[in-house]
């Protein structure tokens, strides 16, 4: 499984501006911690700057390193080019998420210090509906469940580079319709200790079904699955 943590940082290289020891680089530091506040360690650390083409777009790694084991990181990347720079954090588990940085950055300059990054804990849910009565017709389904974002907290100044699904509102609303004919899995991944609202019926639409079944399920397990039989 793997996790990679993507932050896209946003930089307006004006010429000496951000010159760092007459060098014109980029100097970051931060530190990783998971969602109980240990250090990750040994995570790889990648700046990327991408070059978007008419048709395609090229990525070239400027310059890596590793967490250490307290966490930290600190990387001075090679001299810039005026494009798009991502720092890229791949932690071998299994979910993308990013932060980009923004023009509001109370230092803007040649070193940029983001802190500690601390991880949420995610959970990965998995919801089967098992046809059992032979039950023809379709399935209208609403799920409900806190949106997951990477970070429990972002720098001052930053954001998500890449768009998680409700997560300005931090919760988010699913709505499905699927033939009873075979088994259906439904897999997402939330908050860990949160929960997932569950409303669905058979046959006619929740806004007209007399027969809506309600579930509440709590999310403890980084693993879970439920199964809905009928």
């Amino acid at each position: 499984m793997k996790k990679i943590l993507c932050l896209l940082v946003v930089l307006s290289f004006l010429s000496c501006a951000l010159d760092y020891e007459d060098n014109r680089r980029i100097h970051l530091t931060g530190s990783l911690l998971d969602a109980a506040g240990d250090p990750v360690e040994n995570a790889g650390v990648d700046l990327i700057v991408e070059t978007f083409g008419f048709k395609n777009s090229v990525s070239t790694v400027l310059a890596s390193t590793t967490t250490a084991e307290n966490g930290k990181f600190d990387l001075l990347s090679i001299e810039p080019k005026d494009e798009i720079l991502f720092l890229s954090i791949s932690e071998r588990t299994n979910s993308f998420m990013g932060i980009r940085i923004m023009e509001a950055v109370d230092n803007p300059g040649p070193l940029y210090d983001l802190g500690e990054l601390r991880l949420n804990a995610n959970a990965n849910f998995q919801l089967n509906f098992i046809n059992q009565s032979g039950t023809e017709g379709m399935v209208f389904l609403e799920l409900n469940y806190p949106a997951y974002t990477p970070f429990q907290s972002l720098p001052e100044g930053w954001e998500y580079a890449y768009t998680y699904e409700s997560s300005e509102t931090g919760e988010v609303t699913d709505l499905r319709t699927f033939s009873t004919q075979g088994n259906n899995q439904i897999y997402l991944t939330t908050l860990l200790n949160s929960q997932v609202r569950i409303r669905y019926s058979i046959g006619e639409s929740l806004n007209q079904s007399d027969d809506i079944q309600e579930l509440v399920l709590d999310i403890a397990e980084p693993e879970s699955r439920y199964e809905i039989i009928f």
